[in-house]
């Protein structure tokens, strides 16, 4: 049976609609983008099309997230239906309870087998995806938002959720003990959160174009704003204008934030003395938790002053009391975190973008011009490093570390395709869990007998499939 379906006549372009999404997918050495219609899969090595998944629900796509495995893909649409397909062979595995609106963003939820999704119908609600049932059950239903959510994000270490809604709020919700942990508020519709793990931190972005940083829990800045800062653009008239960010992820080794604005621009943010100072004021804290000078009169005394964190705990104390002078800073506080060091801290970095000493805390690397249109979605990954952006432009670019196009995912080959993957690594360490795999099923002995026959089983089938694949892989490289 064969269908026939119109591609873009324009090979330059990803899909004839724009890319809602990208993701990496580190099992099959693959990208994945959603389209309003259909869902596609690349070739990482090569960037060539795989295959595409139509036809997958009666209305258009609006988000997906992968599952722990990578192996299933969750999709929901503007209906409001949820459902999960399996990313091989695009056969519909999974539905899950409808939201009355739009389903605007997907989290899975590895450890617990959970699925979080969030709607326009002002919900984040969590269902149960550890059956192999046909439905997945709702566990939780948060509707504590008074406008439509836009987006979530979650942190596996606490359990915590934030969700950003055009309500002018973002909720910190922890699903580990279903209490709210905060309501962060002065926003303006926000479009985009999340959290930069493994760091207590906080971005979100709202319309008028400012990204903010928050603390979050288990952080002593719990539900503190730490810093607000937005790109200031100089307009081809002379005008400055800013633009509001739409997606954006997160390099934890560098400590950089990429961001993506509605108008094709990407951003790179050096976020290292933020993070840095957060770390050095949570450990005084706990030093400081449970003496007389303790957690209220140390949070005044850094709103009153600029903590240093190279000084001594009796040398902060007594700028309280004048004994210690600090110079008045110029910048301003709206830009910078708490915490900040005196002004005309010699190891205070230097922007790309302006020759001169920057005395904020958050400061802007590099400005591309990545898309002619506004940026749906921005992917860091960092084994191998890239970043993958999409556009309503209907383009997929990928980018190295240093912003430079390595790639695009188009209909027609990218002849300029520049992204190595290097599998002999992992397929190596594959085999040799196989085998160690193997080795244990023969000699554990632990189980009942019934329990144990069915275990060996189990694994001894996974452990052929294994060295099946590997087998396999070496035959064809051989071949080459």
């Amino acid at each position: 049976m064969f269908y026939d379906y119109d591609e873009p006549t324009d090979h330059h372009l990803a899909d004839d609609q724009y890319c809602l999404c990208v993701l990496y997918n580190p099992v099959f050495y693959t990208f994945i983008t959603a389209h309003p219609k259909c869902i596609k899969v690349w070739d990482v090595c090569t960037g060539k099309l795989q295959s595409v998944f139509r036809d997958l629900c009666s209305k258009d796509i609006t988000c997906i997230c992968l599952d722990k495995r990578n192996r299933k893909l969750f999709v929901g649409n503007c209906k409001g239906h949820v459902f999960s397909i399996n990313i091989k062979n695009g056969a519909h595995m999974k539905k899950f309870e409808e939201h009355k609106g739009d389903v605007s963003s997907l989290y899975y939820w590895g450890e617990k087998t959970i699925l979080l999704s969030a709607s326009w119908d002002r919900s984040v609600r969590l269902s149960d995806d550890s059956t192999s049932k046909p439905e997945g059950n709702t566990r939780y239903n948060m509707d504590k938002h008074k406008d439509a959510v836009n987006f979530i994000d979650f942190k596996t270490n606490g359990s915590l959720c934030a969700s950003c809604s055009d309500d002018n709020s973002v909720i910190i919700y922890n699903y580990g003990s279903y209490r709210q942990e905060g309501i962060l508020q002065p926003h303006y519709k926000v479009k985009i959160c999340k959290f930069l793990n493994p760091y207590n931190i906080l971005a979100c972005a709202d319309l008028d174009g400012k990204i903010y940083f928050w603390g979050v829990m288990p952080s002593a800045a719990k539900n503190e704003l730490l810093g607000c800062i937005k790109d200031d653009m100089e307009s081809e008239v002379g005008s400055i204008e800013n633009f509001p960010i739409r997606a954006m992820d997160f390099d934890a080794t560098n400590k950089i934030l990429y961001t993506g604005d509605e108008m094709g621009n990407m951003h790179r943010w050096d976020l290292s003395r933020l993070v840095d100072k957060l770390e050095k004021f949570d450990e005084r804290m706990k030093n400081h938790k449970n003496s007389q000078y303790g957690l209220t009169e140390f949070k005044k005394t850094l709103n009153q002053f600029e903590y240093n964190p190279d000084l001594t705990e009796e040398e902060n104390k007594n700028q309280g009391n004048g004994k210690t002078k600090l110079r008045k800073s110029k910048v301003d506080k709206s830009t910078t975190f708490l915490t900040s060091t005196q002004p005309g801290d010699e190891k205070a970095p230097t922007s790309d973008i302006e020759d001169e000493k920057v005395e904020k805390d958050v400061f802007l690397i590099e400005r591309w011009k990545a898309h002619t249109d506004g940026i749906t979605w921005v992917t860091f990954n960092e084994n191998p490093t890239f970043i993958a952006t999409s556009s309503f432009d209907k383009n997929v670019y990928i980018w190295n570390d240093q912003c430079e196009r390595v790639g695009s995912l188009v209909l027609g080959h990218d002849k300029y395709w520049n992204i190595k993957i290097d599998k002999t690594e992992r397929q190596q360490r594959e085999y040799e869990e196989a085998i160690m795999m193997l080795d244990k099923a023969e000699n554990d002995d632990t189980d009942g007998p019934n329990d144990k026959e069915r275990t060996e089983k189990e694994q001894q089938l996974k452990i052929l499939e294994q060295i099946n694949n590997h087998k396999s892989r070496r035959n064809q490289e051989s071949k080459f």
